[in-house]
């Protein structure tokens, strides 16, 4: 950290320590309230862990003669040039 932004925090806890008005008081436990707040709902969704459905698509997957099929019909029905 910079010795500006460790400045500015202890200038800022100076003022806060000094504060007497609580209607400023509640603003400022309301933003900071506010920032854990959206801090929490932009953590990486790491509890969302992706499905492993491996087996499930390979079931609904075609066989390998359908593949060889599908292949020489592609194949077949390119524009060659003679």
């Amino acid at each position: 950290m910079s010795s500006d932004f460790i400045n500015n925090k202890n200038e800022i806890l100076q003022w806060i320590s000094e504060l007497q008005d609580e209607d400023i008081i509640s603003e400022l436990l309301e933003l900071k309230n506010n920032v854990e707040l959206s801090s929490y709902i932009n953590e990486p969704k790491t509890e969302y862990a992706v499905k492993d459905d491996f087996e499930e698509r390979w079931a609904k997957g075609i066989s390998h003669e359908e593949m060889k099929k599908r292949t020489r019909d592609y194949i077949s029905n390119l524009p060659w040039k003679i």
